[in-house]
């Protein structure tokens, strides 16, 4: 079952997969979001942040968790899968046999 095998990559795992920078700070997005702002003040470029308390921030129009930015990024990716005749399921499955 790939939720079993998933589990088993860190985050630093992800980034190597997709060629990411990953940053680790206390949890909380007020330490998310000074680490993203700081670092868009040095020029890098914030996609991603989440915690483990269930929290995300997709981009940095908001530098907080935001469950509607959240939900409308993984409709958008439902659609794009889905267009590729794809699911969440099968994506994890390959990004998974890399």
């Amino acid at each position: 079952m790939i939720w079993k095998k998933i589990w088993y990559l860190t985050c630093n795992d992800w980034c190597i997969l997709a060629v990411l920078s990953f940053q680790q700070t206390l949890t909380g997005f007020k330490w998310m979001g000074n680490r993203s702002h700081d670092l868009m003040k040095n020029g890098h470029e914030v996609l991603f942040a989440f915690e483990e308390a269930i929290g995300f921030m997709f981009g940095t129009t908001v530098l907080d968790k935001d469950g509607i930015s959240a939900a409308a990024i993984m409709a958008e990716f439902a659609g794009w899968l889905y267009s590729q005749g794809k699911s969440f399921h099968s994506q994890l499955e390959e990004v998974y046999s890399k």
